[in-house]
């Protein structure tokens, strides 16, 4: 199989998935609240402080397009 490379920018063959020598990193999400819009990101370190961030979905509107609401 061929997998891509983002951070090297290149294509390698592989045998078997995962690849050998795959390096596993846990990552978890973070929000200070505002995830939607600035507040958010994904960090190799637990946070006991993450804030809910709301989330607001609407059944006649699934997929927004950048109108204001």
């Amino acid at each position: 199989m061929r997998v891509f490379v983002m951070g090297d920018d290149v294509w390698r063959d592989a045998d078997d998935w995962p690849p050998p020598g795959t390096r596993w990193v846990d990552l978890y999400l973070h929000s200070d609240g505002h995830a939607g819009q600035t507040g958010g990101g994904l960090s190799t370190e637990h946070r006991a402080t993450n804030r809910a961030t709301p989330f607001r979905y609407d059944r006649r509107d699934p997929v927004p397009s950048g109108r204001c609401a």
